[in-house]
């Protein structure tokens, strides 16, 4: 699998006015009402998108993920993948399991 590694060197707080900017440009909510956030995890479990949350496990090394922990991490454990679905988008976030 080919990969880039991109390194952000700034602080993660400054980087909230831009994702303030990002959500407001797309109309995309910080939160979503209960009943929004039950019918996305009907869907996700009956898919199979939900595995991790649902206990179960799924290989999806098919996944090319970046990595998002600090500048000089040794232990590059989170990462998130994001991909354009319709008319909105995927995220995939991952995080180690030991």
């Amino acid at each position: 699998m080919a990969f880039r590694r991109l390194v952000a060197r700034v602080p993660l707080d400054a980087l909230t006015p831009t994702f303030v900017e990002i959500r407001a440009h797309h109309a995309i909510a910080e939160t979503y009402p209960d009943a929004v956030v039950s019918e996305a995890r009907e869907v996700g479990e009956a898919s199979g998108e939900l595995a991790h949350v649902t206990g179960g496990r799924a290989d999806r090394t098919d996944v090319e993920l970046v990595t998002i922990d600090p500048e000089g991490s040794r232990d590059l454990d989170q990462a998130l993948a994001i991909e354009p679905r319709g008319e909105g988008w995927l995220v995939h976030y991952a995080i180690a399991d030991v």
